[in-house]
């Protein structure tokens, strides 16, 4: 019986991908007794015995990054070493996902309080035009009264001299 096997990991980081394969092929002769042939077996499974008896069988799989190789043994001790690096890659993926979360989160509050921050500037903005207008009222009306403060004036002289006139009349 000879057993061969392989592995080989994949992977493309750019595009965040990463793969697993695996293939074992086993080969078993018989030791005695007499040899098997093709005669007499069906049509599907006669390629698996040639002329000389040997049965060979083949398998493979191949797993993504979420699966884990289910029953593969390596003598020296790859599919060990193979899985811990699938592991360690996996919890490294979830800490930067949690740090990208995170991160995220701090970013929508320090956007939450920009906004806020725009929005009271904008309300003294406004605050500060309303003043503006209504200083510029009181200006208006200032000058108003100080016009009409004036006609009063000319008006009360004008009346105090007809009355003087009057009164040296009389």
């Amino acid at each position: 019986v000879s057993v061969s096997s392989g592995f080989s990991l994949s992977s493309v980081p750019s595009l965040g991908t990463r793969s697993v394969s695996s293939s074992t092929t086993t080969t078993t002769t018989p030791r005695s007794g007499p040899k098997r042939t093709n005669a007499g077996m069906p049509s599907s499974h006669a390629h698996r015995y040639s002329s000389s008896g040997k049965r060979s069988v083949s398998s493979s799989f191949s797993s993504s990054s979420n699966r884990r190789p289910q029953s593969v043994v390596d003598d020296d001790g790859s599919t060990a070493r193979l899985t811990s690096t699938i592991d360690s890659l996996r919890v490294q993926l979830r800490a930067a996902r949690d740090e990208a979360s995170s991160a995220r989160a701090e970013r929508e509050a320090s956007e939450g309080e920009a906004e806020a921050a725009r929005r009271q500037l904008e309300e003294c903005r406004s605050e500060r035009d309303a003043r503006k207008d209504g200083m510029n009222e009181a200006r208006i009306k200032s000058k108003e009264w100080e016009d009409t403060a004036r006609e009063l004036e000319e008006e009360l002289r004008a009346s105090r001299e007809t009355s003087r006139g009057t009164i040296e009349e009389l």
